[in-house]
């Protein structure tokens, strides 16, 4: 009775000692098997195993020999070499059908089928047709300084008067429907033609005062020199007016420096401006260190990651989304430091 109160069983071995404990209690073979909803057959079996090697060995499960393997860790080996290799031509990636018909090509493998080599994928977590972006593979002391400054910035406690602003843009294609959707019913998703016209490209900019909960989006057609030199003179006179300084975190976009100001306005009038700017720069392939990213990831999701068919609508529907969220005070709480940095890059350091 222990036996089957206390711990996991497999279901065989519950099924004996259940027997067992009938049969001590003078049930015949025939109620045994109504029971417990086996073969009378089975019930004898059980009672002459018992009889012949005692409890222990009754209640133990013998190892199945089972059907011998086909494919040793050889031929495992060969099908993840396989797979960590290039597709063939004319193939976009790897595939378990493609794998197991490229394999059974080999010396060895005549009868290899896709589920064996679905479960090798698996066991090894290898997975051919799943891709990941990483752009860092060296980091030297260039980037390591940039780095550092950039995250500095952002450790620092809000000061109004020298706020942190990240600025990004984004291309932005102007989407219209060719034909009108189909609206959404109960039990029934809203219904949209594959079809849709281009009606041209614009460009967002996006500012970012994370730690104030304050944001600023502009459409503009296009993002030159000029259109950036522009928007940053909006950005002091308009919105950060208050400030002493505003330290702008930009990735290295040629547009994202002092000339783009000289060449847009007179001496005097850019020199004005980047008296109230301090540029403070990502080092390249870093843009994941700009916390504008992360708004246009969320401006993305919330608002403009959809068709919209003319600029008109997309400046009202863009300004309608900055001003809930300035309204809300929505901030972004960043927390990889130094420290951290160092803890998972510094495998890639280089001096």
């Amino acid at each position: 009775m222990e036996f089957i109160k206390r711990g996991e069983k497999k279901a065989r071995a519950i099924i004996r000692a259940n027997v067992l404990l009938l049969a001590d209690e003078n049930y015949s073979d025939k109620d045994i098997s109504k029971i417990l909803k086996i073969h009378k057959q089975t019930v004898w079996r059980i009672k002459k195993r018992y009889l012949k090697e005692g409890l222990k060995h009754l209640l133990e499960e013998k190892p199945r020999p089972g059907q011998p393997k086909k494919y040793d860790e050889k031929h495992n080996a060969e099908i993840i070499a396989t797979a960590c290799t290039s597709p063939p031509k004319g193939r976009k990636r790897w595939t378990v059908m493609l794998l197991t018909s490229e394999i059974n090509k080999k010396k060895g493998f005549k009868t290899l089928n896709r589920e064996t080599v679905r479960l090798i994928l698996k066991k090894n977590e290898t997975k051919p047709w799943l891709k990941r972006m990483w752009c860092i593979n060296k980091i030297d002391a260039e980037y390591r300084k940039k780095m550092y400054d950039v995250l500095d910035l952002y450790m620092l406690p809000y000061d109004p008067k020298r706020p942190v602003v990240g600025i990004d843009e984004k291309p932005k294609q102007i989407i219209g429907e060719k034909r009108k959707s189909i609206q959404m019913k109960p039990g029934k998703p809203e219904k949209t033609d594959y079809e849709y016209v281009r009606n041209g490209k614009v460009n967002i900019f996006i500012a970012i005062d994370h730690k104030a909960g304050k944001r600023d989006v502009k459409v503009t057609d296009h993002r030159t020199k000029k259109d950036f030199a522009v928007y940053m003179k909006h950005l002091v006179d308009d919105i950060l007016p208050s400030a002493d300084v505003i330290r702008i975190v930009a990735d290295n976009l040629n547009t994202h420096n002092k000339t783009s100001f000289y060449e847009t306005f007179d001496k005097k009038e850019a020199e004005r401006l980047l008296e109230k700017i301090e540029f403070h720069y990502t080092p390249k392939h870093a843009s994941w260190l700009n916390i504008a990213e992360i708004e246009i990831n969320v401006m993305d999701t919330e608002c403009t990651g959809r068709r919209i068919g003319n600029k008109e609508t997309l400046i009202e529907e863009v300004q309608t989304w900055m001003e809930r969220r300035n309204k809300e005070r929505k901030k972004i709480r960043w927390r990889f430091s130094k420290e951290k940095a160092d803890k998972k890059l510094s495998k890639y350091y280089v001096t």
